[in-house]
Formats: structure tokens, sequence, C-alpha cells
């Protein structure tokens, strides 16, 4: 896929991609903040384990006689190794029996939470235990797989030893740990429980014969699974019902649940399972937010798209009543005047005067379709201006000129006031429109024998057009309407009601402004202001 090809793909699908994103950055900081403890839950779940048939705990007493005479009856079941977890002061009167190996029971180090996890298997012990596998690699500190809770390894007593209760067999070629009597009373938390030092070591033992130590899963793979859940549960809420997608939840968790525990179980891999179950909440939420905007969105448009759909039949109503009358009036008025003009061939004046009514009845005309033009191409969107140096003086003296004999045959009389002004950047032929429809405008509307004066100055970097008659004025509440698409203020007035909303959307398009003044039998002042640069 071509890099064009994938900035439209993301484009077009960035919402997706952003929570898809968020919601694996989300997942991965959890495995951070979560840290690796909430493996214990795996402990407390599946319960007790079988163990290794070749590790005993022996609880011995703390007499140093009493102890040395059990030592002594242990080692006469000639056991393949006897451990003992030891402090400072136990390791100095233990350390007599050459055929003991003793573990200082301060690198018994819990975490901050005050749980044991981890030990560091030491180097003497690996050398004793003599197995055919290469285990340098866990003389680091490791993770414990802890069997079960406290009483999980069987256990031996000083009195069934020293009564002959035990049989040579149950000993014989075992790994004996010695439990002192007085580390009962101090056990260490762990993730199953309190524990004494000789059990946590049993279970330590356990996993070095048997190589079941709890092994994390590499950070990217872990990764990869919390970003195939976040799809999963993306795919689920997006393509299905609430219902379905709620169901189809809920038997991707009984997965990841399984996956978890059968990796946990049976290979000893952890698996951040409580990290999985909040991604998929997190997941959820998202997602199901996601789509709720996605369907608010989709009403909005169809809302908008109703409404557009309404105006377009709005808009089909008034062209047909433009094209059944407006348009209609200058054609048939066209025509009567040239069959008048037949009839008086001879005179003259008469045919001067109906070749000016026919020329202002074509302006009619050109004006309808010009705007109707206008207006189809803002409505499809192939609306542009051209941007050229234009004087804005001459574009009045041009407009004027042409509508001067539809003044002069209402007898209106067109004053104008120009300032010098400097050349502006515009659309000459949008702007001499501009002109002429609020000109026209306001021929129109002003009753015969009165004046209508133009000016035209520069005002803070903008020159400033004004359009002045003397005619009846529009009412306040009306005033907004007359720059609306098909807006006659009186039906009477022929017209096709596009005229100033052209205009505003013409000036606007100059990154200009349109405004309009006007009181009740007072006049109309209508204007516009283009920028000069």
């Amino acid at each position: 896929m071509t890099p064009r090809r994938i900035n439209i793909f993301y484009k077009k699908n960035s919402g997706l991609i952003n929570r898809l994103i968020i919601c694996w950055g989300a997942g991965i900081i959890l495995l951070f903040v979560l840290n690796i403890r909430n493996y214990d839950l795996h402990f407390t779940w599946r319960g007790p384990q079988k163990v290794s048939p070749d590790i005993l705990i022996a609880h011995i007493p703390n007499d140093v006689a009493e102890m040395r005479e059990a030592i002594y009856l242990i080692s006469q079941l000639k056991p393949k190794l006897m451990i003992a977890p030891v402090s400072r002061k136990e390791s100095h009167f233990m350390s007599e029996f050459n055929n003991i190996i003793l573990i200082p029971r301060k690198g018994f180090k819990p975490e901050s939470d005050g749980i044991i996890r981890s030990l560091k298997v030491p180097q003497t012990l690996i050398d004793n235990l003599q197995l055919p596998i290469d285990l340098s690699d866990n003389s680091k500190v490791s993770l414990i797989n802890f069997r079960g809770p406290h009483n999980t390894f069987p256990p031996i007593f000083f009195y069934e030893i020293k009564s002959q209760k035990i049989l040579p067999s149950v000993v014989n070629d075992k790994i004996v740990i010695l439990n002192l009597q007085d580390q009962e009373s101090e056990p260490f938390a762990t993730p199953v429980g309190d524990m004494t030092p000789a059990e946590i070591l049993a279970n330590m033992i356990d996993n070095i014969l048997l190589n079941r130590w709890i092994t994390p899963t590499p950070f990217w793979i872990t990764s990869l699974f919390i970003f195939l859940i976040t799809a999963v549960i993306a795919t689920l809420i997006l393509t299905l019902s609430a219902n379905l997608a709620f169901i189809g939840i809920f038997i991707t968790l009984l997965v990841v649940s399984s996956v978890s525990f059968l990796f946990f179980d049976h290979f000893y891999l952890w698996l951040p399972f409580v990290a999985f179950v909040i991604q998929i909440i997190i997941s959820y939420l998202v997602f199901v937010n996601y789509k709720l905007n996605k369907k608010e969105q989709q009403a909005w448009r169809l809302e908008k798209e109703t409404i557009y759909q309404s105006e377009m039949d709005e808009m089909k109503k008034n062209f047909l009543n433009l094209f059944s009358h407006d348009l209609k009036t200058p054609i048939a008025k066209v025509l009567g005047q040239i069959d008048i003009m037949e009839g008086q061939m001879s005179n003259v004046n008469k045919i001067k005067e109906g070749f000016l009514k026919i020329r202002r009845y074509s302006h009619e005309l050109d004006q309808y379709v010009k705007n109707i033009l206008k207006i189809s191409q803002i409505e499809s969107n192939r609306f542009k201006i051209k941007q050229e140096p234009g004087d804005m003086n001459k574009i009045i003296e041009h407009a004027v000129a042409i509508l001067s004999p539809l003044a002069e045959e209402k007898h209106i009389r067109i004053d104008t006031n120009m300032e010098p002004l400097f050349s502006i950047n515009c659309d000459k032929e949008l702007v001499q429109q501009i002109v002429l429809n609020i000109l026209e405008n306001a021929i129109k509307y002003s009753p015969a024998n009165t004046t209508i004066t133009i000016t035209s100055q520069e005002e803070n970097d903008f020159v400033v057009v004004t359009v002045k008659d003397q005619g009846k004025g529009i009412k306040a509440q009306e005033q907004d309407l007359i720059w609306q698409k098909f807006s006659r203020l009186n039906e009477t007035t022929e017209g096709t009601g596009l005229g100033l909303y052209l205009v505003k959307y013409f000036v606007e398009a100059h990154n200009g402004a349109v405004f309009m003044k006007s009181e009740e039998n007072k006049g109309t002042i209508i204007g516009f202001k283009l920028p000069l640069n």
C-alpha cells in the first residue's frame, strides 16, 4: 500500500484508529502500573498442585541436644540432601554438621508490600543438587511457582523419627528440609498465605527440580495480546447489535481467562490476566461511546439531509414559480411590444419608444437568467471568483448607464457622489452584478419623481459603496429577510427574490460585508464594503 493510500485510509478511519491506539497505550500503561503482583490471583484460584515427591520437610526442635539427635537419626535414613534455612545464630551452632547445606534466612526478602514472591537460588544449592541440566540462569532472582498453601509438602516430625515410625524408604534418597520449631512463630507472607522459611525453600527446590519457575511473557507478546483484545472488542461492538456484542465480550473474557490459566498452569507463563480484564472494560467503554457518537453523527447527517431535501424541494417550487411567472412576464412584454410596433411602423417616435421598452424588458430577462445561473453555480459548488484590478467608480458609472432608461421611465433621478479611489483586486463582473442588483432594487421600490444617491468612499482600508433611495422603507421585523433566497417583501413587485441574496453572497466571497439602514416612509440605505487589499 502506497503512502498516499495509507494517508487516505487514515483520514477516512482516523476516529477508529486513534481510539485503537489510545486503548492499546492504556493497556501498556496498565502493565507497568499493575507490575508483577497481580499474578498472585492465579495461586488463589487454581488451588493446591502436585509437588515433587523427592522433597520432605522435617520438623525438629530448637534444643541443641535434641536437634543433634534429630539430624543424626535423619542422616541414618540416608537422604540425598539435608538443607536448613538458618539465621546467623542458628548458623553458628549448626555449622558443625558437614552434611547439611545452610541457606541464610537473610536472603528471604519480602517486596515492598511485605510478600515474598521470589528468591535468589544459591550457587551451593545448585552444585549439591547435581542435576544433569544447566541451572546457571536460575542463579538470579526468580519468581517462585508456589505449589499450594501451608502444609502442601509432606512433613515428618522428630517424635516419629525418634520412635522409628518413619520407614527408611520415606527418607531414603530424598531432599530433607529442616524446619526449626522457632521458625513457625515467625512465618513469611506469600501469595498463598503465611509460610515458614523451610516451606518457601521447598517450593523453590521444587521449581529447580522440575524447572517450573514462573516466567512473565515477553513484553512484545503481552503488548500484541493487548492489541488483539482491543481489536476484537472494537470489532464486536461496531459490527454487532448491543446484545450480541455483550455476549461476544463475555465469551472473549472467558477465552482470555482460559488462555491465561492454561499458560500459567501448564507452561508456567504468566499473562497479566487482571490487566487484560481491565483492558476489556476500557475498550468496551471507549468503543461503545464511539459507536454512540457515530450513530449521533448519522442521525445528524440524516436530519441535515432531510432539511437539505426540504430546501431543495422549496427551491424547485420557487424555480417552477419563477419559470411559470417571472420569466414568462418579460418575454410576454417583449412579444407584446413587438406586436404593438408592427401596427405603428409609420410612427418613428413610437417605434423608438418600443425599442427602448424591448431593451428594458430584455435586460430584466437577462438579469433573471444570470441570477438563476449564479444560484445554480453556488448550489453545485462550482462558484469561483476571478481576482483582477478594478476601478470601483467606473463599475458604478457603468451600472448607472445600464439602468438609466429604467430610472427615466419612472422619472427617477440618479445622483452620484464618488470620491477618487485606488484600484482594488476583485471580480469585476461580480462587483458589477452587486451594484446592478442594489441599484435596480432601489429603482424598483422607489416611487416616481424621487432621487437615488450613490456614494463611494474609502474608510479604514475598505471601499464603501452605498445606495440611498426615497422609498417607503422596510419594517424592522422584515429587514433581515431581504438577504434571504427567494425573499420578496412585496409580492406584487416583479422579480426573482434572488438579487440581494446574491449581493450578500458575492460580497462575502470577497471578504467584505453588506449593511442596511431603513426607516418606514424615510427611505432605505443599502451598501457594501470591500477590502482594499
